[in-house]
């Protein structure tokens, strides 16, 4: 027996730690199939606004869809409010900061640099983690952009459209939340069992 429950551990199948992992991330929830609906319909969507209409940073927008909180009607509006201030702060911050030092390849580092320190210390300080991921998240798409070899005006363009589609993108999202959350909860079969006493025999 001692020199046999050894042998069973080295038996025993790889990576089951991570098929443990998967089985409780995926277990289904009451509420669950609902909000996996909201988000593919509120992604595919934006998918299809992109690409009629031929929106640049259709993938952005189309993943940041994924970011809004769906705990409930009010959390979600919250949300989406903090979102939107914290792109907006972002696109004055890049925009103003770019225009100081457009030009000059050195200032424009020592920018890259300070600009990244004030993304990472917001990060860690702010209480309010969503506004400061979102306000960073804007940063790192549109930092790329200034070393591109277009003209200031395509850069400033590119940075509006940037704030737009990520918002239109919250948007959205929020709509889609919003306006179907009761048909989603309802038709969710997992939240049915839970809330009617009968279907749980």
């Amino acid at each position: 027996m001692i020199v046999a429950e050894p042998r069973a551990q080295e038996l025993r199948p790889p990576f089951l730690w991570f098929w443990e992992f998967l089985k409780e991330e995926l277990a289904p929830y009451p509420g669950r199939g609902g909000i996996v609906a909201r988000m593919v319909i509120a992604s595919t969507l934006m998918m299809l606004i992109t690409m009629v209409f031929r929106l640049p940073y259709g993938a952005y927008s189309a993943f940041y869809v994924f970011q809004l909180s769906r705990e409930s009607q009010g959390r979600s509006i919250q949300s989406a409010q903090t979102i939107v201030s914290a792109f907006g702060v972002s696109t004055g911050v890049a925009l103003i900061g770019a225009l100081l030092v457009l030009g000059d390849p050195d200032l424009r580092l020592l920018w890259v640099i300070a600009t990244l320190f004030i993304m990472f210390f917001a990060v860690s300080t702010l209480t309010s983690y969503s506004a400061a991921l979102r306000f960073g998240y804007l940063l790192a798409i549109v930092i790329p952009l200034f070393d591109r070899p277009i003209s200031a005006e395509a850069k400033v363009e590119q940075t509006l459209w940037v704030a737009f589609m990520l918002s239109l993108a919250t948007g959205i999202a929020l709509w889609v939340e919003l306006l179907l959350v009761r048909f989603t909860e309802t038709a969710d079969p997992s939240a049915l069992t839970k809330s009617d006493p009968l279907l749980l025999g």
